[in-house]
């Protein structure tokens, strides 16, 4: 089973760049993702799986949450040999197995062909071993990955395209374990803080809507 995710515009290392090229580097890939699938997901992959505190408080802010491999099968570096990638590859899985390893998300790459076709084998091995695979939000009993209230209300008020567009908007805080959601309505009040400390401007007293998004981590990611 898939399940969409952010990996970034232009791949760079996350926590070498500015925040405000955090905040670009997530818009610009959600908005394609959105374009194209008509959804808004709640989770990110920072590249290389480079993420520190300021990071994720930046993505929070956009309603967004990280998801880290732990395992990493290192297919990206057996792309062009097909002979290679098909001895290494399952075997770091089956090593994983003999290991008794529980609880892992794997880096997978499937834009190569190569990395695709073995990703076939190696997921046989997993299952044939017993372990079941699912997607982040399943593991966590989240029902829907794709309710990112903060980026549904940035593209539908036309934000993107003309940002003097004025719409409700969406407050996010964020503690080390939950993170929760408010929609806004109307009045203007003095700044709201981000989680790194930073003032970021005015906006909306907010009056309801609120949830609850645990960040939980646990995937088998292709």
């Amino acid at each position: 089973m898939h399940m969409y995710r952010l990996h970034t515009w232009s791949h760079p290392d996350l926590t070498t760049i500015s925040d405000d090229q955090i905040v670009s580097e997530l818009v610009y890939t959600a908005k394609a993702v959105y374009e194209v699938t008509g959804v808004f997901p709640k989770y990110f992959r920072p590249p290389y799986g480079s993420v520190d505190p300021r990071v994720r408080s930046v993505a929070a802010t956009m309603g967004l949450q990280s998801v880290v491999f732990g395992a990493d099968t290192g297919d990206w570096q057996y792309v062009d040999d097909t002979t290679e990638i098909n001895e290494i590859v399952p075997a770091e899985f089956q090593s994983w197995v003999d290991q008794n390893w529980t609880n892992q998300i794997s880096l997978e790459h499937d834009m190569y062909e190569s990395a695709a076709q073995v990703a076939v084998t190696s997921l046989g091995i997993l299952t044939n071993a017993g372990y079941n695979l699912m997607p982040v939000h399943q593991c966590q009993g989240d029902s829907n990955p794709y309710n990112n209230a903060i980026l549904e209300s940035f593209f539908l008020s036309g934000q993107f395209e003309n940002k003097d567009t004025v719409v409700s908007q969406v407050f996010m805080t964020t503690s080390a374990t939950t993170t929760t959601v408010t929609t806004s309505v109307i009045t203007t009040v003095p700044v709201a803080q981000t989680g790194d400390g930073k003032l970021v401007g005015t906006a909306n007293t907010f009056t309801s809507g609120q949830s609850s998004l645990f960040i939980t981590l646990v995937q088998l990611e292709i």
